[in-house]
């Protein structure tokens, strides 16, 4: 197999054109960075998701773009040292350093004692290349602020970087990669961080996105019969960095031999071995699992690797809140009647030939990975609002919400069929607000996120996005009790 598009595996992409998919979130960040706003853009996802390939995509494009100096920040652990790394930059920028500026002792030291000093000497460097707007870049954000030694200096470099936004005119724009919410950046309507951000969010990609990702790659080299095709997703789970070291497994065994051949599912299985032994993908998986699982999380997945790849609600072996968790994180699919599987093949068979914690390993036999069948297309679980009693479900089982959270969709679902504008559902969600301040975007961003993050799985396709236009949802998805007056 030859592919003609580069895979860069195991390596992030640099260069536009052999981003696949990521449109929509690259026009969101270009369409946020030309905005006379100054809002923090932060690219989320899980590990290896794609977020620094999209990032270097976007840095790509504004080093062209005239008006951006581009400035890439390493990890810090305080405030000051993150104003340092800052007006360094700028300095640079400016033809100048901070020694000639008064800002390093004679032992090369930072000198900057507050934030009203720093303001006062980024606004005179900026005055020194006029019509440039500084682009800060720092990745993995969360992993910065955990690693802070406390709190208090995670909560400084925020508040810091939330002050520049809000109460400065500095020409200075953020953007970030985060893959998890640090215990400092608060998922809630009360974090001021989210709420000013535009988010654009990775998720894995589609069964068809997918397919369409091998047709681009191999360009009529070869072909993958259907099982093959299904296997392939079983086993990648429409995650990029899985997707892409299967094929390139199958590159390496130079599977299929013969040009214009067709790849089948033997094939694909031996890949999945192949790959799961592989330095790259061991060392990935690895990462992932002892990095960002909790005890309870990696039990849950190691239950359903060594199961029969599905499992009842009823016999999973953890507390409902980490069943959650990883179903938000797209670790985990569900069906309608409460079964679970990995939405990861090649994790599970990664963790099957792992040792399990304490030496013992569950009794288990050898078994190929099987080849799902296909999902109905738009096989989602009802959604119903209860106004007259303000809850809601989701197929059989009820989802909590916030108030604003509430006020959102029960909106939506009273106009259900109709595509609703951004102000009118922000001036429903926060009146108030709205009709003082003006619309806030990264408020209502933060909120839908969030909303389709409770939902879950399939069920978040419920509320769809129209870009340029607003929120829908399809009258034949969801119900509304409306509530009744006396």
């Amino acid at each position: 197999m030859t592919p003609r598009l580069e895979l860069n595996f195991p390596n992030p992409i640099n260069s536009s054109s052999d981003l696949f998919d990521r449109d929509a979130e690259l026009v969101l960040i270009q369409d946020t960075l030309r905005s006379p706003a100054r809002r923090p853009i932060v690219i989320m996802g899980e590990r290896v998701m794609g977020k620094t390939s999209l990032l270097n995509v976007a840095l790509e494009w504004s080093k062209l773009e005239p008006q951006f100096s581009v400035q890439t920040l390493p990890h810090v652990i305080s405030r000051d040292t993150f104003m340092e790394e800052i007006l360094d930059g700028m300095a640079a920028e400016a033809g100048t350093t901070l020694f000639r500026l008064g800002l390093r002792n004679a032992q090369g030291q930072f000198c900057m004692p507050t934030i009203t000093e720093f303001v006062r000497v980024a606004g005179e460097l900026s005055a020194g290349v006029p019509a440039k707007t500084f682009l800060l870049c720092l990745e993995e954000l969360d992993s910065m602020l955990v690693n802070c030694p406390d709190d208090a200096s995670a909560n400084q470099i925020l508040g810091f970087i939330l002050h520049v936004i809000d109460k400065t005119s500095l020409p200075i724009k953020f953007i970030f990669t985060l893959t998890r919410m640090a215990p400092q950046i608060l998922h809630s309507d009360a974090s001021q961080f989210m709420s000013s951000a535009r988010i654009a969010f990775l998720a894995p990609w589609t069964p068809d996105e997918v397919r369409a990702f091998v047709a681009r790659l191999l360009q009529g080299t070869c072909t993958f019969d259907e099982n093959a095709h299904q296997l392939l997703f079983a086993a990648g789970g429409g995650h990029p960095y899985l997707t892409k070291a299967l094929l390139h497994t199958l590159r390496e065994m130079d599977r299929p031999a013969a040009p214009d051949a067709v790849v089948t599912v033997d094939d694909l299985r031996d890949a999945i071995d192949a790959a799961v032994k592989s330095t790259a993908v061991d060392f990935t998986l690895d990462n992932i699992v002892t990095a960002h699982f909790t005890v309870e999380e990696l039990g849950v997945l190691r239950q359903l690797a060594f199961g029969t790849g599905t499992v009842n609600a009823a016999e999973i072996d953890g507390p409902p809140g980490v069943v959650h968790g990883l179903l938000q994180r797209r670790y985990l699919r569900a069906d309608d009647a409460g079964r679970y599987t990995q939405a990861f093949g090649l994790l599970g068979e990664w963790l099957r030939r792992r040792p399990w914690p304490g030496g013992r390993q569950p009794e288990t036999t050898a078994r190929p990975m099987a080849v799902p069948h296909h999902e109905a297309a738009g096989d989602l679980p009802v959604l119903l609002i209860d106004d007259g009693r303000g809850r809601v479900f989701l197929g059989a089982d009820e989802v909590a919400l916030t108030a604003q959270e509430y006020r959102f969709l029960n909106f939506l679902v009273a106009h259900a069929g109709s595509v609703i504008d951004r102000y009118t559902i922000a001036t429903e969600v926060w009146p108030d607000e709205v009709l003082m301040d003006g619309i806030r975007e990264g408020r209502l961003d933060a909120l839908v996120y969030r909303l389709r993050e409770e939902l879950g799985g399939k069920a978040s396709k419920h509320i769809e996005t129209r870009r340029g236009r607003g929120y829908y949802v399809s009258p034949d998805v969801v119900r509304r009790i409306p509530r009744t007056t006396t």
